[in-house]
């Protein structure tokens, strides 16, 4: 029932109306039950291929959906405090350190599907490599965080797209689906899409430029 959502009256006034009086139309030699009745399950499976087309759009723009917002929220916002504050960075350990420009890089890591996702969020939470980071607003006495490594004179700020954890609940709750490893296959490749899109759209920003897409 979840998915007759995906049938609105637009569809109807557009396409199903038409379409049925059209096949109605066309097969007025036969008898007038035998006619209704082929029209019906036409019109049934019509109305089933505009559902089936509508809940395709839908899934795309959810994957879509994430992917904005997390490049808003999280790399967008990390590009500006990269490239505003003069790349004063506060560690764990409260001690402060300044790194030019081109001694950082930024990897996002975007895994291929839910259980990948799972993997990687491991991998990055147990990683000893890694520790918290803020990058300092002295403009106003904030700042942003995230988690690097420090190689040498330089540092690897690294993230996964965490918001990919709510696919599963979500698809749950508004499309009555099973969320299993072959749908989050596609929804990650959407997702890695817009991304990769939209960081090639804004590549005249220096430091979006540096970020890297690597996938898992």
């Amino acid at each position: 029932m979840k998915k007759l959502k995906f049938f609105n009256l637009q569809d109807l006034l557009i396409s199903v109306i038409p379409g049925f009086l059209t096949i109605l139309t066309t097969i007025k030699d036969f008898e007038f039950w035998i006619a209704l009745i082929l029209g019906i399950v036409v019109l049934l499976l019509f109305i089933v291929l505009i559902i089936r087309k509508n809940i395709g759009v839908y899934k795309k723009e959810i994957a879509d959906i994430l992917a904005n917002g997390y490049y808003i929220n999280f790399l967008e916002n990390l590009s500006y405090n990269l490239y505003e504050f003069e790349n004063e960075i506060e560690f764990g350990d409260k001690k402060t350190e300044f790194y030019d420009l081109d001694k950082i890089s930024i990897e996002i890591i975007v895994p291929r599907s839910n259980e990948k996702l799972c993997e990687v969020a491991d991998k990055l939470n147990d990683s000893k490599k890694l520790e918290s980071i803020n990058l300092k607003n002295r403009k106003n006495n904030s700042g942003f965080w995230a988690r690097a490594e420090r190689t040498g004179d330089s540092i690897i700020i690294k993230d996964f797209p965490r918001t990919l954890f709510s696919l599963p609940k979500y698809l749950k709750n508004e499309l009555g689906e099973e969320y299993d490893e072959k749908k989050s296959m596609k929804y990650h490749k959407i997702f890695t899409d817009k991304i990769e899109k939209l960081i090639s759209e804004n590549s005249q920003n220096r430091v979006l430029a540096k970020f890297k897409i690597v996938e898992e």
